[in-house]
């Protein structure tokens, strides 16, 4: 992961140095389950196209679930992919420890970068379009922050930019999980649950104690 990932610019944190670096200094965070070890992180940063630029800027947080200092994995727990906007996690894939594992965090690492990198701008305004929730749990497109207009999630720009395997990758993912919506719908399953289950980490403002 380090030969594939640093080469394009992805830097490396653990534990909770990402969060320190993207949160205000009056900010600490909690995790909602007790948590041992640093777990290693590669983090890949979008910067604006120029100063004159002022749209949050996106990032690619990969989690990888391992414990650096331990030379293992946790024992429970799967890697995940984030696209974050000025710190706040917009996009969320996990990427379970199966034989395959490696591989697939960085297919999707890649193509977690390349979304962030042909991010579109508003036709109208020219302004870089932001992650907007869609109808479904999960579901994003990209917006003009002024509402001008709106792009698809996986625009054509997106998709023509992305590698062979790592567009087969998420073709193969999206057909997989389609036909997983189809089995619940047609066994009165509801979808996608766990989202609204999982419990994040906590924020909190800290006062700034008087000298």
């Amino acid at each position: 992961m380090f030969d594939i990932l640093v080469p394009r610019h992805f830097g490396t944190a653990q534990g909770l140095e990402h969060f320190r670096r993207t949160s205000e200094q009056s900010q600490q965070t909690t995790p909602p389950h007790p948590r041992a070890g640093r777990e290693l992180a590669f983090v890949y940063e979008e910067k604006p196209a120029s100063p004159a630029d002022k749209s949050d800027d996106l990032t690619v947080v990969v989690w990888t679930s391992y414990l650096l200092a331990s030379g293992r994995a946790r024992k429970k727990d799967c890697g995940w992919v984030v696209i974050e906007s000025a710190g706040v996690g917009r996009y969320f894939i996990p990427v379970h420890r199966t034989k395959n594992f490696v591989k697939h965090i960085l297919l999707e690492a890649q193509i977690a970068r390349c979304r962030v990198r042909t991010r579109p701008r508003c036709p109208v305004c020219g302004v870089r379009m932001e992650i907007t929730d869609g109808k479904g749990i999960g579901a994003r497109y990209w917006r003009c922050p002024d509402k001008h207009a709106r792009e698809s999630w996986d625009h054509d720009v997106f998709i023509s930019a992305l590698p062979p395997e790592a567009k087969q990758h998420l073709l193969r993912r999206r057909r997989q999980r389609a036909a997983w919506y189809r089995k619940c719908r047609k066994a009165g399953k509801p979808i996608r649950q766990a989202v609204l289950r999982r419990r994040g980490w906590v924020r909190t403002s800290l006062e700034v104690p008087d000298f």
